[in-house]
């Protein structure tokens, strides 16, 4: 369940982005609608290059460790944007976001298959694909009604307070407390 809540709040926060980027950028911002398409260019770019070392990392010091790192890169990021209106130092803040966005989406499924039996993965992968389909859509709805109602001063807050949100239920993740470490360490009895 937590897994679930902390990939909840992740989905609301990155489809909240990936909606209203560039809407972001060239009504609230009047950046040019290249230089608005940049800003997500950046964002999947950097993902894209950094998601094999992320996973790297991940084999290294661990997969939950990671995801939060990618966590608190996307909420620093986050945090920043709210503060930055020039082009070229938001192109900085997004290479940072999809920096950690590299770092959770190289760590997010490999740490659910770590707690979860192989016999149930299809079950709990399923469910994992639910929450994220639910979120996603809502996340997209209720940024666009704070924008409606708000402005666009609102995005960017309210995109670092779903990543921020994430860390809570992230960090009470106790891995080595999951069903599949338990039952891999002898603890209790294979199915």
């Amino acid at each position: 369940m937590l897994y679930f809540a902390a990939q909840f709040f992740l989905w609301f926060g990155i489809n909240a982005v990936t909606v209203n980027l560039s809407y972001y950028a060239t009504k609230g911002l009047g950046f040019s609608p290249t230089q608005g398409l940049i800003l997500s260019f950046i964002l999947l770019l950097t993902s894209a290059l950094f998601v094999w070392p992320f996973g790297a990392l991940g084999d290294r010091i661990g997969l939950k460790r990671t995801y939060f790192v990618g966590m608190l890169l996307m909420g620093g990021a986050a945090i920043a944007a709210v503060f930055v209106k020039q082009a070229t130092p938001l192109y900085l803040v997004l290479a940072l976001a999809g920096i950690g966005n590299a770092a959770q989406t190289a760590s997010s499924y490999p740490l659910l298959t770590r707690m979860t039996l192989p016999d149930r993965m299809g079950l709990y992968t399923g469910l994992s694909s639910t929450v994220t389909s639910i979120a996603a859509p809502l996340g997209s709805l209720l940024a666009a009604g704070l924008i409606t109602v708000y402005g666009y001063n609102v995005f960017f807050p309210f995109v670092a307070a779903m990543f921020l949100l994430s860390l809570i239920p992230l960090g009470l993740i106790r891995v080595e407390r999951s069903i599949a470490a338990r039952t891999l360490h002898g603890e209790l009895p294979a199915a």
